[in-house]
């Protein structure tokens, strides 16, 4: 039975994806963390900054620089994205799928390396940013008691919580990367394209890795969409939900070889479930397959193109 319970998906790092206006207003935010960071880096570099901090000054500049260049780089990817869509709306409006996501109709790719990287960037963040400011304290005379009883204790609990989720962060990378580098990267075949709401979803899934250990694996396609939420503090920030789910289990009893393809099928639902890549809030589509095997465990996870007929259920091509 198909799982229609809205819940949280907390193992993602998700950015922003602008679009439209949205993405200028991000091009626009972006330009005071460019000027800072570019103007700090150069004033501590060339001596500005003396004292203790002041082999923290370029890095901290850096930090802000690097924060400018990806928002910019995200903003400008939303905007090209928006002309693009609106080309391809105006000269093919019966196929918006093919305005929303640049789809490969053959099939598509694991999307899991490339949330490494994601991940990656934001843990080198964290850990750039927190090591800043204990050298900082460190450097400031910490270790005399300069600050007062009051204030270190507060500070070190704050310190010590937040290089113990450091420490998690670094796991959690280090357990994916080396999935990734024992199972390669999967594919997936779409059997028709794209996938109609109320109609099949047939797919056949290309593993790389030698599954013989591996006595089942677990395929979850699911809805997924992304909105802004407000944590306890009041801060925004993007949630996933999981807003459909239907999983299939796979047994064998043989094993199964390296390079073998695992076909599936799924009946997809009727209703508001259209992938929407380029809207906001973003809705989409994805295929999890997992597996437990001795060391880490097997993980793959693929987009797929589901979106509702524009010419109506009558004329609704099956695959």
């Amino acid at each position: 039975m198909p799982d229609l319970e809205r819940k949280t998906l907390s193992d993602r790092v998700t950015g922003p994806q602008p679009s439209g206006r949205g993405a200028w207003f991000m091009l626009a935010f972006c330009l005071p963390f460019l000027a800072f960071g570019l103007g700090w880096t150069i004033w501590t570099a060339g001596g500005g900054l003396t004292g203790p901090w002041s082999p923290f000054g370029v890095p901290f500049g850096a930090v802000f620089l690097g924060a400018g260049l990806l928002l910019a780089a995200t903003a400008v990817r939303g905007i090209v994205r928006g002309g693009r869509r609106r080309a391809m709306l105006s000269s093919r409006p019966d196929e918006p799928w093919l305005a929303d996501h640049p789809w490969d109709p053959q099939g598509a790719d694991d999307e899991q390396p490339r949330r490494l990287t994601q991940t990656g960037a934001f843990v080198a963040m964290w850990w750039l940013i927190l090591g800043g400011v204990q050298y900082g304290f460190l450097a400031s005379g910490w270790g005399s008691g300069r600050f007062g009883i009051c204030t270190m204790i507060p500070v070190a609990a704050v310190l010590v919580v937040m290089n113990a989720a450091g420490v998690g962060l670094v796991v959690w990378w280090l357990r994916d990367l080396l999935r990734r580098l024992r199972h390669g990267r999967s594919t997936v075949r779409f059997a028709h394209f794209p996938y109609l709401l109320g109609g099949p979803a047939e797919m056949a899934v290309s593993i790389p890795a030698d599954l013989s250990d591996c006595p089942q694996v677990a395929c979850t396609l699911r809805c997924v969409e992304e909105t802004m939420e407000r944590d306890r503090d009041g801060q925004a920030q993007v949630t996933a939900w999981q807003v459909w789910a239907d999983t299939q289990t796979v047994e064998w009893d043989r094993p199964f070889g390296r390079g073998e393809e695992l076909r599936l099928r799924f009946d997809l639902p009727e209703g508001d479930y259209e992938t929407r890549l380029s809207g906001t809030p973003r809705r989409y589509w994805e295929l999890e397959i997992t597996g437990r095997r001795p060391g880490p465990d097997y993980k793959a996870t693929f987009l797929l193109p589901v979106y509702a007929d524009p010419r109506g259920p009558e004329d609704r091509p099956r695959g």
